[in-house]
């Protein structure tokens, strides 16, 4: 009986410690190399044929890594450490340990794991994120000049004329050079994070409309032939996957998207505000 391989690396920012077990946990192979996937892959390359699994720490950096080892044919777990705490006993925290305790959590089917997203569908919702994170900044920018202005003349300006204001009009609000100042900062940061969330949001508009006539269409023919809702017609058939919600990239009903039902060859509107 062949010997199987068990894969454990413990992610930092510059560097990763590798441990491989063997079926009889034997440590085969330790030791802390740079974030190369290069020299990670020569690392493994011996094992390859025989590794059951590679277990990757769900860290602030990991893609480059998993995608790298999934483009050259491992089966990658992303290990979720804020699940280990039933398991504390068994850990230790040096990097070595922490590597070949991923290892034996393959090994003993006992592996918490996270959701390993598509890097197509990553690369939509990181901007999104960026998006998200930058409403809460303008948000901010908002609140604190909305404060400033009632503490200092007692008039409660609404958001939405705060959002129509220019830099230049903050000398004409406020005698004082200093209150103006600081107004002005807060309606300049404001202005420009709404153009840099307009840029996102039209480019993002032009990824998803194709999902939306896909979903548009799908309604048409639900409704015509009183057939219930089949996600694999629409999104493809799932791929074989153990965990996760991989698609394999096949298109649904038609390869053409079709105008809105009742609006023939009318393109909907791009949003001209930011909310």
């Amino acid at each position: 009986m062949q010997t199987k391989f068990y894969v454990g690396l413990d992610l930092h920012s510059n560097n990763t410690y590798v441990g491989v077990l063997d079926s009889k946990e034997r440590r085969v192979l330790k030791g802390k190399f740079p974030n190369q996937l290069e020299v990670i892959l020569a690392l493994l390359d011996p094992y390859k044929k025989l590794t059951v699994g590679v277990v990757v720490k769900s860290t602030f950096n990991w893609y480059w890594l998993v995608d790298g080892l999934m483009d050259n044919g491992y089966k990658v777990h992303l290990a979720h450490p804020a699940a280990f705490k039933q398991y504390s006993g068994l850990k230790h925290t040096d990097d070595e340990h922490d590597a070949f305790f991923l290892a034996k959590m393959l090994k003993l089917d006992i592996l918490p794991e996270g959701h390993i997203m598509p890097r197509e569908e990553r690369q939509l919702r990181d901007p999104l994120r960026k998006r998200l994170k930058l409403v809460r900044q303008r948000t901010t920018h908002i609140l604190s000049f909305k404060s400033l202005v009632s503490r200092n003349l007692g008039i409660s300006m609404p958001s939405n004329e705060v959002k129509k204001l220019e830099d230049d009009e903050m000398h004409d609000l406020f005698d004082n050079e200093h209150l103006a100042l600081s107004t002005k900062v807060n309606i300049t940061a404001m202005n420009n994070l709404k153009w840099q969330i307009y840029e996102i949001q039209n480019t993002l508009l032009k990824a998803t409309k194709a999902l939306a006539h896909k979903l548009a269409r799908a309604c048409f023919y639900i409704m015509r032939d009183q057939v219930s809702f089949d996600e694999t017609k629409i999104f493809g058939k799932p791929s074989k996957v153990e965990k996760g919600c991989a698609r394999e990239p096949k298109r649904g009903l038609g390869t053409k998207p079709i105008s809105p039902i009742g609006m023939s060859g009318a393109a909907p509107k791009q949003l001209d505000h930011i909310t």
